[in-house]
This record gives C-alpha cells, structure tokens and sequence, in this order.
C-alpha cells in the first residue's frame, strides 16, 4: 500500500538516532511513554499494577532502552560516516584531488547563486596522447596532477576548478572574483613542465605541456550545460587555430558557434 511505503521510511527517520543529545531526548520520551501508558492502563483499570511497578523503577526501564538506543546510535553514526565518504569519494577526483565533473557543475551552480555572472572556462591538455604513448599512463597522470596543481596556484579562493574527465579541466571565475581571467589564461597557455621523481624508470626526464582554453561569459539566465557546450566551441576553435591559446566564444563567427 502506498501510505504504507511512505508511512515506513518517516517512522525509520523519526527513530534514527544522530547525536548523543539525540539519545538524550529519545530516553527521556521513552521514559515518559512508558509512564503514560502505565497511567492509562491504571485509570482504567485494566491493569493497576502497572503504574506503581513502571512509574517506580526508572533504572529498569533506562538499563532496558540505553543498550538498544545505543545499539541503534551506534550503527546509525557507523552508516552515517560512510555514506559521507562514498559521497566524497564521488564527488572527488582520486587523482587529482579536484572535484568531479558532477561536482563542479553542482558547486558552480551553488556558487552562481550568489555571484550569477562570470566566465566559464574549458581547459584541455594538447596531445597529451603523444606523452601517454611516449612515456607511459603513469607519467600522464602525474603531467594531469601537475596540471591540477598549476589551475589551483593561478585560481582565487572563489573560484571552481574541476576535472570534467581525461585530460580536460574546467574552471568557473565568478565577476567578483579577484582574479583577472586573462591573466590565468595567459600563465595556464605557457608550457607546464612537470619533473618525473624516483617512481619512475626515466626519473629526473622533464616532460612540458601545452593548454588550449575556450571561454564564455556567464550571464544570470544561462544554464551551466549551455556555458559548457559554448565553452566547448570555443576549445574546440583553439585547438584547431593552433592550441596553446585561448578562444573567447564571443568572438567566434557565428557559422562556428554549435551552441547557441
């Protein structure tokens, strides 16, 4: 039955314990309950032995209730914790420790509140296939961190940074935001030079990369998924007019802009 199915989960949640004030507050009403009930089946006169016996032992009832309540609290916190790690876990990238592409696009939605104008950003790493196929997986993931840690130096504290998949970055500067969009895009289109450490069989080889941007302004109205499509155009325009540089979709010609 349908109010069956919603009447379950409410009565679930309402148990749940989620604090030891929590715990608190859930004895002292089970204590009362108990006494309440007593006091009913007494007036009643169903079963007058029950006020005295319940209503006089409250040490009873709490050695009674503490170990289950416990006992819940304790797998409640246990399921709690872990679910906020999984959620982490989703909304991190392991590698490099930015947020995920679902995650960006929820914090910049979150920060658009506030600050609903700005630009976008699509930052891709140019023929990072070639390092891949030269020096291996390992050394492009530790080229990828070391691109993540250069979009982290150049960004200010309002700004979002996220890892959309592969090689490819995106970055929300908000309009108040105290960093100068063409500066960043300046220093991330110079060439990223990463040193491989002691991990690897070409320790102390130094590897450079190049960054191809495409940007679009945020105005209030606009959907994320439009900015990022833009923004796409945009990449997509820089990579073929050469890469290292960044493309404004603004001006792009308008037989080339897909997302309008």
């Amino acid at each position: 039955m349908i109010w069956v199915d919603t009447l379950i989960p409410r009565v679930v949640a309402a148990l749940a314990i989620r604090s030891w004030r929590d715990l608190v507050l859930k004895l002292i009403a089970f204590f009362l309950l108990v006494n309440f009930v007593g006091f009913v089946l007494d007036f009643t006169g169903i079963y007058p032995r029950v006020t005295p016996e319940w209503a006089g032992n409250f040490w009873s009832v709490i050695a009674v209730a503490t170990p289950i309540l416990g006992l819940q609290f304790g797998i409640m916190t246990y399921l709690d914790r872990l679910q906020k790690r999984l959620a982490k876990a989703d909304a991190t990238d392991t590698l490099t420790g930015l947020p995920t592409r679902r995650a960006f696009i929820v914090q910049t939605n979150t920060r658009r509140v506030t600050s609903p104008e700005g630009v976008v950003l699509l930052i891709d790493a140019d023929n990072f296939r070639r390092i891949n196929d030269a020096y291996g997986h390992f050394a492009g993931d530790a080229c990828l961190a070391n691109v993540a840690a250069t979009l982290l130096k150049h960004a200010g504290p309002d700004d979002v940074v996220g890892r959309m998949g592969g090689e490819e970055f995106a970055v929300f500067i908000p309009a108040t935001s105290g960093t100068d969009v063409a500066t960043f895009c300046t220093a991330m289109t110079q060439k990223i030079t990463t040193k491989l450490d002691q991990r690897f069989a070409t320790a102390g080889r130094e590897i450079s990369l190049t960054m191809s941007i495409g940007t679009v302004k945020a105005g209030p109205h606009h959907a994320i998924d439009l900015l990022l499509s833009r923004a796409d155009d945009a990449l997509y325009c820089s990579k073929n007019d050469g890469r290292a540089r960044m493309i404004e979709w603004e001006d792009m010609p308008s037989n080339m802009r897909q997302a309008s």
